[in-house]
């Protein structure tokens, strides 16, 4: 029988004030802590040969006798007052250290058990003894790895969370720096730490199998084909056995396995493109010769760009680059074969990879397919479903079976063939050409260009061109690209104009400041797109500028159109309750309706173009609050009175159209009286503030059933091929045809047993419109999941929330909407908007009961963390304000002084941190006495100055981290004193950490290195040297004095130079013969040299990444030789040396060669590109 909740002891409070000191002291998430003592404590009980239930000291079990812990620990009650055995517990804590830490390490032994010899056992039960004696060798190596890197937080044999072993095999696998330290052992050592995640994973650390059953158990985990690539060797436990193509086999071939020629392991593992060094450190036992010899031998193999590519007979090198992620049996299907493959993979090319691989990865494991929501979770979220829903409908490689995707070989056909000679009745002498044999043009980036009338075509960065279609589209991907390059450039609230106007980028939750944001592809950020075609370009140029890039390395081409082009005048303009022949002639715009206000109303010039103006105004309302069709100028009356009677009703439009006097209701009332030709239907425009009442739904089944059945992923509206599916399904469906006699999106129904035509209402009467498409409502949301979202929202409203975002709702339902067909919180938006019945005010970000609700998510925020009165993580203040979007939650969090953040995302309000007044006078004493000493303060310093002297303080805050302590302090005293990060200083005379650093070089006639290292440790910061160096002169590596010491003869020196610069620079390491420069006043070396280059020479500057401590890095370069930064040196260098341009051999290069201090250089990738470009212009053709 299994145990129920037995009385705690003494070795299990042990290990659950261990769990709470992790909090308390090292800042650990709470509920990861909880999870760690749940599973700690299962373990010991069924260690002690317990047989233990799923309620027995479970996650709920733990966080409740936590809270008893801690008030234990602190010394009154939390929430559950302390135990007996748990206050004992902490005294014995405090007062008897050595008691203590024996009676946790027989703890931690009932947990842990024997679990190194029991997976000992299982290893040797699994390989030969000389594997055994092999793979047992290299744990430490992964434990210490793992350990460096907080991936473990215990021992490796200590640990048995799978999720934990899961982090472990990640790491090892995927850690470049772990890869090259470990190259010649890395396969084995995959494979060793792969035994250990199986042992984990299978459970077999909890129970006492024997050798036998653990072979059992894991024998179809561990088995080696040979078939199986390199690329997936994680999965290969066994140890293969290498036959070269003489024939001798390695001495480590194990029984059961068939061998494999070098040549077979080489060909798989080429599959990604790569070095014979790589490979060689891949294949055990490969010789870099034999294996060199094989790929300049093969068929399948060429060489490009550096490296070995394998390529079929069908498929190029770029196409073998590109389908770096395919398996050995699928290796020849390109990553793109068709035009919507390349369309899409320009459009989202990290989202586009990583479906192809995860697709057909998953095709093993699952051949019936896979859902949406399934692919959306195996590439980690990094695309919203509605992103990897239009790649998978598109591509050549995905089929469907309505619902579920699988991968496919041959090339998918998404379209349906279609008779173009029955489609358009074979008379096509009506239809005009959108486009003529219009010149290609190409944008001047260096001057003016006429771009009115124009349709951008691409743009080409480095060779790599990407096709677009609008200048908004253009823009916002040529930033995409250009971010992928200069990442570090880029922040929010950038504006891309010299005289800094208006925000061209911000994240993705401040955009409600924008006009018309876009979103940036792999980034957070929202682009402004509200711009003309001139403003686009003159951005473009502006980035440039800001990311040092040549205009040479943009090419942006587009065509001009030709304005005289004009479609068919069709029938005139129809209009419900408006005459046929008083709608004006023409179409209906700006110009237009100004001379009708003018000319035939005789409004003055100022008054007419006020209205028409205003009629703009309604435009962006209707735009802002997700109107499908917001457009009131150019389109055809009807769609312009709905969208008028919409507004009518709406909250927002109702407040601007009374704080503007009612002049916008006065301005569409004579735009309506323009549109019917002085025939105005009734519109009447709403001040009331109660919601629009309830319409009984339009409804047409015929059209229904077609959408439900066929259209679950929604109707393209702009689509002439949604069009003609329609048509088809609708005539297979009911057994009759439809006719289009109407524009795009407003098909109209002739029934072959009329004898005219019925005219029904159209496909967006029907449906909810977002993005183009048009949604059937029921396929959005099932009934249920609809009834339960509009609970949520009236169950919100009743428990006293005014106003609710979308984006909150929308969290609280992602994971439901998965299987469903809303993907963000602006077609959520769109849903409620349809199906709220009038219920609520549909408002531009959240959801309402009564009109002008002003939210203060401030005060929300600032009333929740008070009542907690301690430091409180994300999840928890998410979940206590769920109708917050999360994301606003943070910016206010991170934007307002009175939240303070304690770390490790946890923020607390500064009143939690309740000092008295006296308090803090005497903290205030502290830092004035500070400050009168030498001009500054730290943060560390002044928290271990109030723990001496007031010890009780700090005693009651342990909770809080010093910086956290130290922001609180910040917002409490910042009228007396100035906070800058880490350093406290007079009020009105604020000390940057740049700004210490410099008065201390000054001030000091002579000081160390390790002085200065002792300095920055107490600040808990690096030396900042570029501000030593400007006010004080280093004279070795060592020693700096002032500059008053200087004695340079600065023409001799240069002289000195000259002799050994005999080209247009040198490196500084270079420099080691010293014997002709003159007497400076201290002998010369490295360090000498470096400061006398920078800020003395007149003939020579110094160009580096930094200073640095311990090392003398960087180049003396002639003023003369035109290079004026060190990355334009860098690219120098690159492009006149015989170096491979890829990342890890160009950083050897600059590293031993003195350039780089170190093997990192954070903008490498995009000089490399430019090293190419400049080496290229030099070769001959």
């Amino acid at each position: 029988m299994a145990e129920s909740q037995k009385y705690w002891n003494l070795h299990e409070a042990v290990i659950l004030l261990e769990g709470l000191l992790d909090v308390q002291l090292n800042n650990s998430p709470r509920t990861e802590v909880i999870n760690h003592v749940s599973h700690d404590l299962r373990t010991m009980a069924i260690n002690q040969g317990n047989n233990i239930d799923d309620v027995f000291r479970n996650r709920s079990g733990i966080t409740f006798q936590m809270k008893s812990m801690e008030s234990a620990y602190l010394g009154y009650t939390v929430m559950k007052p302390a135990s007996k055995l748990f206050a004992e517990t902490v005294a014995l804590y405090r007062n008897s250290p050595s008691e203590y830490e024996r009676i946790r390490k027989e703890a931690r032994a009932m947990i842990d058990g024997n679990n190194e010899k029991k997976f000992m056992d299982y290893l040797a039960s699994q390989v030969s003894p000389s594997q055994f004696v092999e793979l047992s060798s290299y744990y430490p190596e992964i434990e210490a790895f793992c350990l460096k890197l907080n991936v473990l937080k215990k021992p490796l044999f200590e640990t048995t969370e799978f999720e934990n072993i899961k982090r472990v095999q990640k790491a090892i696998e995927q850690n470049k720096i772990f890869r090259i330290t470990h190259k010649k052992n890395y396969i084995k050592i995959v494979t060793a730490c792969r035994y250990y995640y199986i042992y984990v994973r299978e459970g077999l650390f909890e129970n006492g199998e024997s050798a036998d059953a653990f072979s059992k158990s894991a024998q179809n985990n561990l088995s080696v084909t040979s078939g199986t690539s390199t690329a997936s060797v994680a999965e290969q436990p066994a140890v293969e056995s290498i036959e070269t193509s003489t024939g001798s086999t390695s001495p480590e071939t194990t029984s059961g396995t068939k061998s494999r020629t070098l040549e077979d392991l080489v060909r798989e593992a080429l599959n990604y493109g790569t070095t014979v060094s790589f490979l060689q450190g891949q294949i055990s036992g490969g010789d870099r010769v034999k294996i060199k010899a094989i790929l300049d031998g093969a068929e399948w193999a060429k060489f490009q760009f550096g490296r070995y590519f394998y390529v079929s007979n069908e498929a190029s090198v770029d196409e073998a680059v590109d389908c770096a992620a395919v398996a050995p049996d699928d290796s020849k299907i390109p990553i793109e074969r068709t035009d919507a493959d390349k369309r899409l993979l320009q459009k989202y090319p990290i989202v586009y990879k990583r479906l192809f691989s995860s697709l057909l990865e998953l095709k093993e494991t699952n051949p019936q397919g896979v859902s949406i929501s399934d692919l959306y979770t195996h590439i980690n979220r990094i695309g919203r479903p509605a992103v990897i829903e239009e790649i998978l409908d598109n591509v050549s490689w995905a089929d469907t079976d309505g619902r579920n995707y699988i991968f496919s070989k041959e090339i998918v056909d998404h379209s349906i063939a279609i008779d173009v000679e029955t489609e358009t009745g074979g008379d096509t002498a009506d239809m005009v050409s959108e486009h003529s044999e219009e010149e290609t043009i190409q944008v001047n980036l260096n001057g003016a260009n006429d771009l009115a009338y124009t349709k951008p075509l691409s743009f080409t960065y480095f060779d790599e061109e990407k096709v677009t279609s609008s200048w908004a589209d253009l823009y916002v991907a040529f930033f995409a690209t250009i971010h992928e390059d200069y990442p570090h450039i880029f922040s929010s609230g950038m504006s891309f104009s010299k005289n800094k106007g208006r925000v061209d980028l911000l994240e993705a939750n401040d955009a409600d400041a924008m006009i018309s944001p876009k979103p940036v592809p792999g980034t957070s950020y929202m682009l402004e797109t509200n711009l003309s075609t001139s403003d686009i370009v003159g951005k473009i140029r502006f980035i440039l500028d800001l990311c040092s890039v040549d205009f040479d390395n943009l090419v942006i081409k587009y065509r001009k159109k030709d304005v005289n082009l004009r479609p068919k005048q069709s029938e005139p303009i129809q209009t419900q309750g408006c005459p046929a022949d008083a709608v004006p002639a023409g179409a209906v715009t700006f110009e237009a309706f100004l001379v009708y206000l003018h000319k035939t109303l005789q409004m003055a010039e100022r008054t007419a173009y006020n209205y028409a103006t205003s009629i703009g105004v309604c435009e962006t309302i209707a735009k802002e609050q997700g109107y499908a069709d917001w457009h009131l100028y150019l389109k055809d009356a009807n769609t312009a009175l709905a969208t008028i009677r919409q507004l009518k009703n709406d909250a927002v439009f109702i407040e601007k159209n009374r704080s503007r006097h009612n002049q916008l209701s006065a301005a569409l009332a004579k735009f309506v009286q323009f549109i019917c030709g002085g025939v105005a239907p009734n519109v009447t425009y709403s001040t009331s503030h109660e919601p629009a009442p309830v319409k009984t739904p339009y409804q047409n089944k015929p059209y229904e059933a077609v959408l439900e059945n066929n259209f679950k992923k929604g109707f393209r509206l702009e689509s002439p091929l949604e069009i003609r599916k329609f048509r088809r399904y609708y005539s297979a469906l009911h057994n009759e045809e439809l006719t289009d006699t109407d524009e795009i999106g407003k098909i109209k129904l002739v029934s072959k047993e009329t004898p005219g035509p019925q005219h029904t209402e159209t496909i967006k009467r029907l449906c909810i419109i977002y993005d183009g498409k048009a949604f059937l409502p029921t396929v959005m949301l099932s009934e249920e999941l609809k009834e339960s979202l509009l609970r949520y929202i009236d169950e919100s409203f009743a428990n006293g929330k005014t106003a609710i975002y979308y984006q909150a709702i929308y969290t609280e339902f992602a994971e439901e909407f998965l299987d469903y067909h809303i993907y963000d919180a602006e077609m959520l938006k769109a849903y409620l908007a349809h199906v709220a019945d009038g219920r609520f005010y549909i408002n531009r970000s959240n959801i309402s009961k009564q009109v002008n609700v002003t939210l203060d998510p401030l005060s929300e925020i600032r009333s929740c963390l008070q009542g907690y009165g301690r430091p409180v993580e994300y999840e928890e203040l998410f979940a206590a304000l769920p109708h917050l979007p999360q994301d606003k939650v943070k910016f206010i969090l991170a934007s307002n002084g009175e939240f303070v953040n304690n770390g490790h995302g946890a923020y607390f309000h500064e009143s939690a941190i309740a000092l008295s007044e006296e308090e803090l006078d005497n903290i205030a004493d502290i830092i004035a006495y500070t400050i009168e000493e030498k001009e500054f303060m730290g943060g560390n310093e002044l928290y271990d100055a109030i723990k001496s002297k007031y010890p009780y303080i700090i005693e009651s805050y342990q909770a809080y981290s010093v910086y956290g302590f130290r922001d609180a302090l910040k917002y409490k005293l910042g009228e007396r004193f100035s906070f800058k990060g880490n350093i406290i200083s007079r009020a009105g005379q604020e000390l940057s950490m740049s700004d210490v650093f410099a008065n201390y070089a000054k001030h000091h006639d002579s000081f160390t290195l390790t002085e200065l290292q002792a300095m920055a440790a107490e600040l808990a910061t690096v030396i900042y040297f570029d501000s030593v160096y400007e006010n004080c002169l280093r004279i070795s590596r060592e020693q700096f004095v002032s500059k008053s010491h200087a004695q340079f003869p600065i023409a001799d020196t240069d002289a000195a130079i000259d002799l050994l610069c005999t080209e247009d620079y040198v490196s500084i390491q270079d420099v080691t013969n010293f014997g002709a420069f003159p007497y400076a006043g201290f002998p010369w070396n490295s360090y000498l040299l470096e400061h006398y280059v920078a800020e003395y020479s007149q003939k020579y500057m110094l160009l580096h990444s930094n200073y640095n401590g311990t090392e003398c890095a960087g180049a003396i370069v002639k003023r003369s030789a035109g290079i004026q930064t060190f990355e334009e040196l860098i690219v120098d260098l690159l492009a006149n040396n015989d170096v491979e341009l890829k990342k890890a051999p160009v950083l050897q290069f600059l590293s031993d060669h003195g350039y780089l201090a170190r093997r990192r250089y954070g903008n490498i990738e995009a000089l490399i590109i430019k090293a190419n470009a400049q080496r290229n212009r030099k070769e001959p053709d």
